[in-house]
């Protein structure tokens, strides 16, 4: 795992003197030790956190003379397989690590080799033969690459504070991105926040050559249209996929692996996978909330104890976290309202282990959240089929949103709508919109997944969207910033591909959400942890909010503050707080997103 940055100048010779300063923000993600590459026209370098070959893994790697150099954030976890089938070509290797496998692989195949590859990543591949640069990001989105073009000069990098260190990226607010990001309590890619900068998108490629030309390409997508299966066919199959993904995942490290465990279906099937295939000690980690019942707590330490994990607890204190918000948010570097609590989490088991895995990736494939379970009820709802009352209690949510676009009642569950958004924003915000509408672009985010089940629809939406936009950002930037690998077994291209065509109801159905999956840890999980309704790691902000962290909420957002941007109207927001505070209506998302998005603009333009 590392952190990876680049130049190209197709034109002219790059100036390396302003580039230690970029490798340097990405210290975090690669603490171990850093390298470069300088050519007259590119500068390719790297931050690393050795985990495999962890001697001669520096980066960045070079073929045996020097036309090809790559760098790489993340793991190649078939890269024994692909060197093996190299080796019998006759391709020599300096090394053990999985970076070299991208150079003869490239050689041998040229620029579709990224189709062979099984994992997470984003990197950079420079052949100096040609003069073309290759950027390419991992099929799901786990590992981030921003890149920005000023003239024909390309630059790139894991994360967006190391381009700002640049004196030609300006930091100028990208009003669009922002106007979203008050609905989606993210920024959608390939926006960022900042105008010029843009992000690769999962399954992509780019190309630049030795003209400047730029050419971007998609060497990978799923379907989610659902194919006819046999339920006891699909469990062995979705077993069977699952173990192997969950041991390449515990195999493809030089270091040891722990892994999350909440106490709740996802972390806990992949931690007794996991079991099976670590020998020794294996360490597992939970978040605990010392002022507030913890009702994950006993189920997380009965699994550790069934397990034979040496188990550890963070326990977090309200008042830690007012003092990390500044990291959190130059984590980021952008406006972030989702989950944070990753940060703390990550912080104790970077004391133990430098990798670590996890059940991220379930909800999005098997439903869980609110959107997904009342797909199928809407559905039968406007069909006038009395089905529709037997699911899952969402009868008064049905009848409030449905509708036959699903972008128009997915819209109705967001924070804030476009009309609401716009009653707290400045005339100045406002004048920057040109019409942007976030319903148009929920509508056409639905418009692009085209499967005839309701849920694998709105599933799919999700996996392209909230997946690798909030909660793969959240767990990659939360977890780097504490120098943690985290990897996500149900994230592995085989599981995807084949959960994305199972029937949605085989996920959710009126006996509950994620059935096929819960089917499946029957035969590795006590019924109590089965049969548990979803938690996780999440901060109860809901009472902390105006409760305990209520000060500093109200002095974020107060009328000075909020005049400082220019951005937002004070009184609106003040109302949005009295009505919580009254137990009118539960804005705390919205609430939360507005006390993230002024502590971004505190901290990169005041």
């Amino acid at each position: 795992m590392c952190g990876i940055a680049g130049i190209l100048n197709p034109s002219l010779p790059v100036d390396e003197n302003l580039f230690p300063s970029m490798l340097e923000t990405l210290y975090p993600r690669g603490p171990d030790e850093k390298g470069t590459y300088v050519d007259p026209n590119v500068i390719l370098g790297s931050r690393r956190l050795s985990i495999i070959d962890l001697e001669h893994g520096k980066q960045p790697l070079s073929s045996w003379d020097d036309s090809v150099w790559v760098v790489l954030n993340g793991e190649i976890y078939n890269y024994n397989e692909l060197r093996y089938g190299l080796e019998k070509k006759g391709y020599r290797f300096k090394t053990k690590t999985d970076t070299e496998v991208l150079i003869h692989l490239y050689l041998d195949e040229g620029e579709r080799f990224v189709e062979k590859l099984r994992g997470m990543f984003a990197f950079a591949l420079y052949d100096k033969r040609k003069g073309d640069l290759f950027l390419a990001r991992d099929r799901v989105g786990k590992k981030p690459l921003f890149y920005t073009q000023t003239g024909k000069k390309l630059l790139f990098g894991s994360e967006i504070k190391c381009l700002l260190k640049h004196p030609e990226v300006h930091r100028n607010p990208n009003y669009t991105a922002l106007y979203h990001y008050f609905t989606f309590r993210h920024i959608p890619r390939p926006l960022t926040a900042f105008e010029g900068i843009f992000s690769l998108l999962p399954g992509e490629m780019l190309r630049i050559n030795r003209q400047g030309e730029m050419k971007k390409s998609t060497y990978w997508s799923v379907s989610f249209d659902p194919t006819s299966i046999q339920e006891d066919e699909a469990l062995k199959i979705l077993d069977d996929k699952l173990r192997e993904a969950v041991k390449l995942r515990v195999y493809s490290s030089d270091v040891p692996v722990g892994t999350f465990l909440s106490g709740g279906l996802d972390s806990s099937l992949i931690a007794a996978l996991m079991r099976e295939y670590s020998g020794g000690e294996l360490h597992s980690f939970s978040l605990v909330y010392e002022e507030e019942e913890n009702p994950d707590a006993p189920f997380a330490r009965m699994m550790a104890e069934k397990l034979g994990t040496t188990h550890h607890e963070y326990i977090l204190k309200t008042d830690e976290i007012t003092p990390a918000l500044p990291g959190i948010v130059k984590a980021f570097d952008e406006p972030f309202g989702g989950v944070i609590s990753t940060y703390f989490l990550s912080k104790l088991i970077a004391q133990h282990v430098k990798v670590a895995l996890s059940g991220d990736g379930a909800d999005e494939l098997f439903g869980s959240y609110a959107n997904h379970r009342l797909a199928w009820p809407i559905y039968y709802y406007l069909k006038g089929d009395k089905a529709w009352e037997n699911w899952l209690g969402e009868n008064e949510k049905v009848q409030a949103i449905a509708d036959s676009d699903p972008g128009v009642w997915r819209m109705k569950l967001y924070p804030f709508n476009d009309e609401l958004k716009r009653s707290l924003f400045s005339p100045q915000f406002l004048s920057h919109l040109n019409g942007t509408s976030t319903s148009s672009l929920v509508e056409k985010q639905f418009q692009e997944i085209r499967s005839s089940d309701p849920l694998n629809r709105v599933l799919g939406v999700d996996f392209h969207h909230l997946l690798p936009d909030e909660v793969l950002t959240y767990v990659d930037r939360l977890s780097m910033a504490q120098s943690l690998e985290v990897r996500s077994p149900f994230l592995d291209q085989e599981v995807v591909t084949f959960a994305a065509s199972l029937p949605g109801k085989m996920k959710i159905n009126p006996s509950g959400t994620k059935q096929i999956l819960r089917k499946l840890a029957s035969r590795y999980l006590p019924t109590s942890i089965i049969e548990r309704p979803k938690k996780g790691f999440i901060l109860p902000f809901h009472k902390w909010l105006l409760g305990s962290l209520g000060s500093y909420t109200r002095e974020a957002m107060s009328p000075r503050n909020l005049k400082r941007s220019g951005l937002l109207k004070a009184e609106p927001i003040i109302g949005l707080m009295e009505k919580q505070q009254k137990g009118e209506k539960d804005y705390t998302y919205g609430l939360f997103s507005i006390l993230m998005f002024q502590l971004w603009w505190e901290t990169y333009f005041s």
